[in-house]
């Protein structure tokens, strides 16, 4: 019973669905060092932040209405921005549905993983965020 339901989970997975909720994780370093570990967890229409590194001492979200990709009718702007102190968890409760956490070192930086994002999303390329 348990491989059974283990197959059953695993083909959930592969065909997207995720009961459980999903975790993203965005890190990245240069020379070694960390410049950006960010961790970004959504589950049952909660989604909590957290900034474990940033060489700014914050990690900045800009948060993309889901439903814009692929549309002209975008503004190109967040729905919403924030600022995270390294250490802090932020817990959000009213997103919108499908939404895009994008985050950076700086807040323009968050805002344009967002537009590249879309980008890659328009044209089939692959964004990609140093």
């Amino acid at each position: 019973m348990g491989k059974l339901a283990t197959l059953f989970w695993f083909a959930l997975s592969l065909a997207g669905c995720n009961p459980h909720g999903q975790t993203t994780i965005v890190q990245s370093s240069i020379d070694g060092h960390t410049t950006l570990h960010s961790e970004v967890t959504i589950a049952k229409g909660v989604a909590t932040f957290r900034c474990i590194a940033s060489s700014s001492g914050a990690c900045h979200y800009a948060i993309d209405a889901g439903n814009c990709h692929r549309s002209a009718m975008c503004t190109g702007q967040p729905v919403h921005a924030f600022g995270l102190p390294v250490g802090q968890r932020l817990v959000e409760t009213d997103l919108p549905p499908g939404f895009t956490p994008c985050v950076g070192v700086s807040a323009e930086a968050a805002r344009s993983a967002c537009t590249d994002d879309k980008l890659a999303a328009n044209t089939g390329a692959a964004a990609a965020h140093p």
